[in-house]
């Protein structure tokens, strides 16, 4: 099978090769020009990469541009103006058989060398790569910091918050229409905590699934009556976890993108433990829904303006995020009634994506 794999491989590999070759030929003697467009590089499967890719496709389809945006998975024919990558996994994959004379603008929102959780093979790939990509583009000043302290000019660097539509996520209108039982606390986990997309109990440790278990243990010995909701794929290790800590949970695999702000009118909580993030958006679901918020100072998190649903603990520590979580249940700020206006005017799409063609119209002119 490995050589089967490995045949695959070089046979893929070939053809890109002898395409890029043809292609950079008919570039050469003015055969192909590069015309006035830009051609966003994303995923095949339905990861948020390619859910972002297709926002930014809908919205320009809704408000034109001056120039012509399309999606594509296979960016070696793109003979466009910019290339903009969706993650830098997409650019280290495609970058050897497609910069020509292309702007390249890369996504970049989170990863580490550090070998107990993060891919230092991957970065250091990325680092050495870096001269070749015009515009970094990060949701967060923590990893603006880390790629500045890797060495990538700050010239390179722009940081354009992550989004999302927050017509689409409210609150019930009072805490007695939430929609779990009243006599448990629900608290939500909506992101994947397990290695791969498949059946597999490892964790994903830069998620922070052990930290999640050993929070919520702690805090079941003060608030016995914990519920925790989990959706999505790749839920296998919180589910071993939870169920060898006799903590109930309830897990719901696939829940449609248009039902997704369902699931946030059901908790008393979101709780984040990543120990790296980019945003994460179900932080901004949460607080658009009206959901109070724990979590680690990850991400989004420490730039997003003060609200009193949003708790940021000051550590990686169980007992630390327990303890914010007990005052938070005990408080009674459940689906309070916060205006998010200001936070929606940082974080919509709609506030976004300008930004995003007014980065574009830097290289088009």
């Amino acid at each position: 099978m490995t050589y089967i794999s490995n045949l695959r491989h070089l046979t893929v590999r070939l053809f890109f090769t002898v395409i890029s070759i043809i292609f950079i030929g008919l570039y050469k003697f003015g055969i192909i020009k590069l015309s006035h467009s830009i051609c966003y590089v994303v995923e095949g499967n339905n990861w948020v990469v390619s859910r972002i890719g297709n926002i930014f496709s809908d919205y320009y389809k809704n408000f034109p541009q001056n120039f012509f945006f399309y999606l594509s998975r296979y960016p070696v024919f793109s003979a466009s103006k910019i290339l903009h990558f969706g993650s830098p996994h997409l650019w280290l994959r495609w970058h050897k058989y497609c910069k020509l004379n292309n702007t390249s603008i890369v996504n970049f929102y989170h990863g580490s060398t550090d070998p107990n959780y993060g891919n230092p093979d991957f970065i250091n790939a990325f680092i050495s790569s870096a001269s070749l990509i015009d515009v970094i583009v990060t949701s967060c000043t923590l990893t603006k910091s880390r790629l500045l302290s890797w060495g990538i000019p700050p010239s390179k660097i722009v940081v354009i918050p992550l989004g999302i539509d927050f017509s689409r996520f409210h609150g019930p209108e009072s805490s007695f229409q939430r929609i779990s039982p009243p006599n448990e606390f629900y608290i939500g986990s909506f992101q994947k905590d397990s290695i791969g997309w498949g059946s597999s109990s490892l964790p994903k440790l830069i998620k922070g699934p052990d930290l999640f278990a050993q929070t919520v243990s702690i805090l079941s010995k003060s608030i016995p009556n914990i519920h925790v909701l989990l959706t999505g794929p790749s839920r296998d290790y919180l589910k071993n976890t939870l169920s060898s800590l006799n903590i109930k949970y309830t897990h719901v695999n696939n829940v449609d993108s248009s039902l997704m702000a369902f699931p946030y009118n059901c908790i008393d909580l979101y709780l984040i433990t990543s120990r790296e993030e980019g945003g994460p958006l179900a932080l901004l679901e949460s607080l658009a829904s009206n959901v109070p918020v724990v979590t680690t100072p990850c991400g989004m998190a420490v730039d997003l303006p003060s609200s009193p649903l949003l708790n940021v603990v000051g550590s990686f520590e169980a007992n630390d995020l327990a303890n914010c979580c007990l005052s938070v249940l005990r408080s009674g700020l459940k689906h309070s009634n916060t205006n998010n206006s200001h936070l929606e005017s940082i974080c919509d799409w709609k506030s976004i994506l300008p930004i995003y063609s007014k980065l574009y119209s830097v290289y088009l002119d």
